[in-house]
């Protein structure tokens, strides 16, 4: 059984300072053993997680939700046994987190309390029924101003035990060990260094620093089709597709983005001398919500998209996607969050979206089978970057 859980975890001192953990190693002096992963999104934010015992007797699935100003503010997890809980998070004006309050599907409840000196170093921890089981109070100290180096636990001002914590070079937790009597546990984090992100143009290829999308080979009913290349700068930065179709159509799409790598403009232009500009807007956990374009003719389309509260995304609003595409499509996921098929309703006809992936989990193909008979295919080709 697990001993404890990481108090120090629910500090603000895993920054990401130029690196960010991936992998969570656990282990206790029972023998007992797990890991959790962790996903980010553009901001370098956690926003899915899994663990699971090594024994694969128990896992689950884990949610985390951030307020406007980017602090966390939700841990919601799903078990493998159909138990969930919650854990919420309070700050202070100094954005300085003091407050913790779990709750579990079965009804138990509990709340940490976290209490810092003036500097804002912590000092210590109150917990009542941490995690819906651990009554007492960790006090940490420190050398100046640096991190806590370790932790007395007491009980009813009982000593209890220690808890030491060790950091990566770069002032990251990279070990955290808890000793109470003959019982211990230990914590292990994993990083990788921090990458530079930027969004896709494509809803369908996630935002992803360890592969880089370097072809896209597009065919309509077998009959008419051809491949899209893409350049990137030195940083990882899209700056340049160009699509080449069988019938003769070319066009070459340059790219804008800001400062935090969120898209804002890209610009096509055609073998014909026509062009089109488009825009982009992205939700705060960079999600793509709508791209519009405008065609040098006068021509005018728009798509929107709806996420649900995982960041899944449930539905697309289109007016004239491609120039030639009107309609809704709702979307189904497999069990993973990745995105199984789609149904698209359309002012004059409909059609099925089936959605496949690599071995990587990268957006692989995604086929349109038409009402009217005919289909169109997407197929992807991507670099490991590591």
């Amino acid at each position: 059984m697990l001993l404890f859980l990481s108090l120090f975890v629910h500090i603000n001192t895993i920054s990401a300072q130029k690196e960010r953990p991936v992998i969570l190693n656990y282990q206790n002096s029972s023998g007992e053993k797990g890991i959790s992963f962790f996903e980010y999104d553009g901001n370098q934010r956690i926003v899915k997680g899994y663990w699971q015992l090594l024994d694969s007797s128990r896992f689950s699935n884990n949610y985390y939700f951030y307020n406007h100003l980017g602090q966390l503010t939700e841990k919601y997890r799903e078990f493998s046994d159909s138990v969930t809980s919650s854990v919420k998070y309070t700050y202070n004006k100094k954005g300085w987190k003091i407050a913790v309050d779990f709750s579990r599907s079965d009804g138990v409840t509990g709340k940490t309390v976290f209490e810092y000196k003036p500097n804002g170093v912590l000092h210590k921890i109150r917990c009542k029924k941490y995690n819906g089981w651990f009554d007492g109070e960790v006090v940490y100290k420190t050398r100046k101003n640096e991190n806590p180096l370790w932790g007395e636990i007491f009980r009813d001002n009982k000593k209890l035990g220690d808890i030491h914590l060790y950091y990566t070079k770069n002032g990251n937790l990279k070990t955290e060990k808890w000793i109470i009597g003959n019982r211990s546990q230990t914590f292990e984090w994993e990083y990788v260094l921090l990458p530079v992100s930027y969004t896709s143009p494509n809803v369908f290829i996630t935002e992803n620093n360890r592969y880089r999308l370097i072809e896209e080979n597009y065919s309509y009913n077998n009959k008419t089709g051809g491949p899209s290349n893409f350049k990137y700068d030195e940083d990882g930065k899209l700056t340049q597709k160009t699509f080449i179709r069988s019938d003769g159509i070319k066009t070459l799409t340059t790219f804008e983005y800001d400062k935090n790598g969120l898209l804002k403009k890209s610009f096509r232009k055609y073998n014909d001398g026509s062009s089109a500009t488009f825009n982009y807007n992205f939700n705060k956990n960079r999600k793509l919500v709508k791209r519009s374009f405008i065609h040098s003719n006068g021509t005018k389309g728009e798509e929107n998209y709806f996420y649900s509260r995982t960041g899944e995304l449930e539905k697309a609003v289109w007016k004239n996607f491609d120039n030639w595409l009107s309609g809704e499509i709702t979307f189904e996921h497999a069990q993973n969050g990745t995105i199984k098929t789609g149904i698209f309703g359309g002012e004059k006809f409909d059609a099925t979206l089936d959605f496949s992936y690599n071995k990587t989990g990268n957006t692989d193909c995604i086929i349109w089978n038409f009402s009217f008979g005919e289909k169109q295919e997407y197929h992807f080709k991507y670099i490991n970057l590591f």
